[in-house]
């Protein structure tokens, strides 16, 4: 590992030699923008001593230049830690990395528990360090509480595990939209047609668009779309909403909220592993709204995860208006979170 007064003594020497290149602008225009980086917030978790336990954080370049980036992580004594990313792991500190600007870096912290360790909660501080002028450390804590040997519960995991931001308390920090999605997609803390709150937290994402007339609602999908690895343990996801449609949803032609669950690096399945809307024959009318549930609830269901266990998958929330121009649906969507099986 390179002291940081070393490595500033080369990135010196880079910029000079840049300049004597003829490059000066744009190392001129890349101060004055200059770098900025984001850190997905750590959070809890319950486990038994022995285990290991997994965290996920997304570490994003808001800049407008690449910036290199530095990890290291203090941990409980005792305790075993490997990094990983998309492309690298290691088990020690890493040397410095250029991250993109406008790129995004998912990071995995596996900790190994010893058995030993008594029933308490321990902190792990995790700090991203973005090498500017002058030095920015983000520390994020990640927390870990060891049960009492004799309590074997259910574990559920809820805001930020083991997705980033599975509550959308930080907007759409960790979702990607798909480019080719033409509905809206945003995240808002009341809905407008009647007043819903969030079922967990502050934030709750709205799939499509309550604005569209119902002539005039472009055909295609909204869609949240997030990449995580299921815990070996997992047994399924699950995730709150409801919907507002004009629309009736007897097949697959019509107006549906759709979930889809695929395996990372292979296509997107034909068929959602969970659908919903207006399931009766009256619909298509303007002048009439009808909400999935009925009255002011929610509505949570789950997708079986056991067949994906330890793997990389993808998780698709899409809202679709299909068939023409005619009936507008969309669809909130709230508390998306992994159900542990002990």
């Amino acid at each position: 590992m390179y002291k940081r007064s070393c490595l500033w003594k080369r990135v010196g020497f880079v910029v000079v030699l840049v300049v004597l290149l003829g490059l000066s602008w744009t190392v001129a225009l890349g101060a004055m923008l200059g770098p900025a980086m984001e850190v997905s917030p750590g959070y809890e978790q319950e486990v038994n001593a022995g285990d290991i336990v997994v965290y996920h954080h997304i570490i994003t370049n808001t800049g407008d230049v690449t910036a290199p980036v530095d990890i290291n992580c203090q941990i409980p004594a005792g305790w075993g830690i490997t990094y990983a990313t998309t492309t690298r792991s290691d088990t020690t500190t890493w040397m410095p990395m250029p991250l993109p600007s406008g790129s995004t870096l998912p990071l995995t912290i596996s900790l190994s528990s010893p058995f030993t360790a008594t029933s308490r909660l321990y902190t792990s501080t995790i700090t991203v360090t973005l090498l500017s002028s002058p030095v920015v450390e983000f520390p994020v804590y990640d927390l870990t509480y060891i049960r009492e040997r004799f309590i074997y519960l259910p574990l559920v995991l809820r805001n930020y595990t083991p997705f980033s931001n599975g509550s959308f308390e930080n907007d759409l920090v960790g979702w990607a939209v798909p480019e080719e999605a033409k509905l809206p997609v945003d995240v808002v803390s009341l809905a407008e047609r009647d007043g819903t709150t969030p079922s967990e937290g502050n934030g709750m994402v709205l799939l499509g668009d309550p604005q569209y007339p119902c002539d005039g609602v472009p055909q295609g999908y909204a869609a949240a779309e997030q990449k995580f690895v299921v815990p070996a343990n997992a047994s399924s996801i699950e995730f709150d909403y409801f919907i507002w449609t004009q629309d009736a949803s007897l097949d697959e032609t019509y107006d549906r909220f759709e979930v889809y669950l695929w395996k990372d690096g292979e296509p997107m399945p034909e068929s959602p592993e969970h659908y919903d809307g207006n399931m009766i024959a009256e619909g298509g009318n303007c002048d009439i709204w009808r909400r999935v549930p009925e009255g002011s609830g929610w509505k949570t269901e789950s997708v079986d995860l056991t067949e994906y266990q330890g793997q990389m998958v993808k998780l698709s929330l899409r809202a679709y208006n299909r068939q023409d121009n005619w009936y507008n649906t969309y669809t909130y969507v709230d508390n998306v979170r992994i159900v542990i099986e002990e």
